[in-house]
């Protein structure tokens, strides 16, 4: 129909598993399949670096884009455990992060600061090696 926006191409699980994806297709589990209903034009994408003033996420090992943040990350008081970090998976529509999906692993350290918080380093890692010089 002119005039119509273009439908959005079907997402391709097959790139989505190549950076850690883990389902065949759509989300299994119950808390992501909610997120994918409540945000039905969004796609999924990975957190891969995250910066003061936004993010960069993939939907393949070769699509690294920057995302916009949800506006209520950005505020100083909010929980930084909460935000994305570095293998989180999202929800986007067109560069805006709408949905954090639920993390699987996390590993986290105590912030820097007066009062003690939480600070996520990375999350949804299945392996991680730890180096130490002697």
């Amino acid at each position: 129909m002119p005039g119509s926006p273009p439908a959005p191409a079907p997402l391709d699980f097959t790139r989505l598993r190549l950076i850690g994806w883990p389902y065949p297709g759509l989300p299994e589990d119950p808390a992501w399949a909610r997120e994918f209903a409540a945000h039905g034009q969004a796609r999924p994408a990975r957190v891969s670096e995250q910066h003061r003033s936004g993010y960069v996420v993939a939907d393949g090992p070769d699509a690294a884009l920057k995302a916009e943040s949800l506006p209520e990350w950005q505020k100083p008081r909010f929980p930084s455990h909460q935000r994305a970090a570095v293998g989180d998976w999202v929800l986007l529509e067109g560069r805006k992060i709408v949905a954090l999906l639920p993390r699987r692993t996390s590993i986290k350290r105590g912030a820097a600061g007066e009062h003690y918080h939480q600070q996520v380093i990375a999350a949804n890692v299945d392996t991680v090696f730890i180096v130490c010089g002697l």
